[in-house]
């Protein structure tokens, strides 16, 4: 999102300046009894070039909106994901089932509060009442065992205004994709979880509220 906004402010100020330079290359091209040279003339480019000058210094640069606070569940504008769970079994054999429930209940926890704390170039997150732990925001790989004992290799991502969380085992992986709104009051989050025992990734997403005046860090 950050390099968008470099690229579109960016482009803003390469278009004025060639709009700019193109009048400029049109006012040379006329010939000297096209052009009269009076202080009328000479007032009325000194008041365009501060236009431009003005304008290419004055381009809006959209902020990410900050991405870190509480963050409550919003059940009505999120997906059912029991009845996606269910759908997602009855895919499997009767022999592989009951196992695969439990892993699937694990794995697609559905929390209802989120706590997301920025310090620098490092995150915190507290999912439910289980603190995650504090990772890099570059990707670089934290492992660590989760309440079951697992080894679960932990990758986090943030640019602008998204959160991206990659969680690994060696039987399958959950992404979270995080997004928050504009105005900072709303966080979706896109979950993709992948594992050996599914034909295809379960996919569903979760829609959170900002708790008012809530800004951790």
């Amino acid at each position: 999102m950050a390099r968008f906004l470099k690229f579109s402010t960016a482009h803003s100020r390469n278009h004025l300046f060639l709009v700019f330079r193109k009048i400029h290359v049109i006012i040379r091209r006329k010939k000297p009894s096209q052009v009269i040279n009076t202080k009328g003339n000479k007032l009325r480019i000194l008041v365009f070039s501060v236009f431009i000058i003005s304008s290419l210094s004055f381009i809006p640069y959209s902020k990410a909106a900050d991405i870190q606070g509480t963050f409550y569940l919003v059940p009505q504008k999120s997906d059912n994901v029991s009845q996606i769970e269910n759908y997602v079994l009855s895919k499997m054999s009767f022999i592989i089932q009951p196992f695969a429930r439990n892993k699937l209940n694990r794995a697609a926890k559905v929390n209802n509060k989120l706590l997301i704390v920025l310090s620098g170039k490092t995150i915190s997150v507290v999912a439910g009442d289980h603190a995650l732990p504090t990772t890099p925001t570059d990707g670089a790989l934290v492992t660590y065992r989760n309440q079951d004992g697992e080894l679960v290799s932990l990758q986090t991502y943030l640019r602008g205004n998204t959160l991206e969380q990659k969680f690994l085992t060696d039987k399958g992986s959950r992404t979270n994709y995080c997004r928050i709104s504009n105005d900072g009051k709303t966080l979706r989050m896109r979950v993709i979880i992948r594992s050996e025992y599914f034909e295809r990734p379960m996919v569903y997403t979760l829609v959170y509220d900002k708790a008012p005046h809530s800004s951790e860090g």
